[in-house]
């Protein structure tokens, strides 16, 4: 007696389609966590002239498929002592203005990540979709 299984390359077919929007929706996930942080840092970072804050950037999704990374910063060289220099006084925003936020982002951090990825992959919702764009400042800003 045999059993002839029809579809098995269908099915894995599609486990391997799902298996790709999990990463995708994944790294997506992580995407937009770096989002919600870095719109509470440019809420504390003090502003001057303003252009501090308009060097803010959080990166796509780069690196492995399986382990996927978002940088996020802001995109002058005197950002670090602005960050670093609590004692300084700012009219508005502060010292820690990104550390600060992370660091309050901890708690909860696999749960909403997990839970955005869940959602994007019900909505479709990858890698594909963010946008390609590189961070619009330089390295070498004054």
């Amino acid at each position: 007696m045999s059993v002839a299984i029809e579809g098995v390359q269908k099915i894995l077919q599609n486990l391997d389609l799902a298996g790709r929007r999990s990463r995708g929706a994944v790294a997506a996930a992580l995407y937009q966590e770096g989002l919600a942080i870095m719109a509470e840092s440019v809420k504390q970072v003090p502003v001057d002239t303003g252009r501090l804050r308009s060097t803010h950037y959080v990166s796509p999704p780069t690196g492995d498929k399986d382990d996927p990374v978002c940088t996020l910063g802001y995109g002058t060289n005197y950002g670090v002592y602005v960050h670093e220099r609590p004692e300084l006084k700012h009219t508005s925003g502060k010292a820690k203005f990104l550390e600060d936020p992370i660091n309050s982002a901890r708690s909860g951090y696999v749960e909403r990540v997990a839970a955005r990825a869940h959602e994007n992959f019900e909505r479709g919702i990858g890698v594909s979709t963010i946008p390609k764009t590189a961070p619009t400042h330089s390295k070498k800003a004054g």
